[in-house]
C-alpha cells in the first residue's frame, strides 16, 4: 500500500444518492445508490456532463449508529453544477438525508492514499489514514465526510488494477 500523504482541494461538487447502511454492507449499499441515481441521469440527460468527470466517488455519512456509519452514497463529481436540475437539494458538510444531493466539498486539506487493488481493502486503508492523522498530531474534520475517489472502472478493469484514492479530512 502506498503511504499517506496531506494535499489540498478546492470546492467541489458530486451529484449523489444517500441510502442506508445496513449491517456494515457497503457493497450493497452502493449498489443501491448507483442503481437510484443512474435513472436519474438518464432521465435529465446528464451522462454527457458526467462522462467528463474524472471519477465516480463514495461517502461515508459522520451520522453513526452502534459505532457504525448510518448512512452512504455514490455519486459522480459535477464539473459544473448549474447544469443539475434545480429541483436536486444542494447541500455541504455532510450526507444527512436518504436520497439525491448536489454535495458541495468545501476546499480544505485532506490526509490520502491511493489504494490499488480490491474494494475489500477499503476499511483498512481509512483506517491506516486515520491512525496517519493521529500519529501527525492532526485532527480528523468531523464536519466533513470521508470519501472513496474511484479512478477506473471496476466493470473494465481486472480487481488488481483498480485503484481508488481514500480522502480523510482533516483540520
Amino acid at each position: 500500500m502506498a503511504s499517506v500523504s496531506i494535499i489540498n482541494l478546492p470546492a467541489h461538487s458530486a451529484l449523489i444518492n444517500v441510502v442506508k447502511v445496513q449491517n456494515w454492507d457497503f457493497a450493497t449499499a452502493a449498489k443501491a445508490s448507483i442503481g437510484g441515481l443512474l435513472p436519474f441521469i438518464e432521465e435529465h440527460n446528464l451522462r454527457p456532463l458526467l462522462a467528463s468527470s474524472p471519477a465516480s466517488v463514495g461517502l461515508c455519512s459522520r451520522k453513526f449508529i452502534d459505532g457504525r456509519p448510518s448512512l452512504y452514497a455514490m455519486g459522480f463529481i459535477a464539473p459544473n453544477e448549474s447544469d443539475i436540475p434545480a429541483s436536486v437539494p444542494r447541500v455541504s458538510g455532510d450526507t444527512s438525508a436518504e436520497g439525491l444531493a448536489l454535495l458541495t466539498f468545501p476546499a480544505g486539506e485532506w490526509a490520502t492514499l491511493k489504494l490499488k487493488g480490491s474494494y475489500a481493502g477499503i476499511a483498512g486503508a481509512f483506517d491506516t489514514v486515520v491512525e496517519f492523522v493521529k500519529e501527525d498530531g492532526r485532527e480528523v474534520d468531523s464536519e466533513r465526510v470521508f470519501c472513496e475517489r474511484y479512478l477506473n472502472d471496476c466493470r473494465k478493469v481486472d480487481t488488481e488494477d483498480l485503484e481508488t484514492d481514500i480522502l480523510v479530512p482533516i483540520k
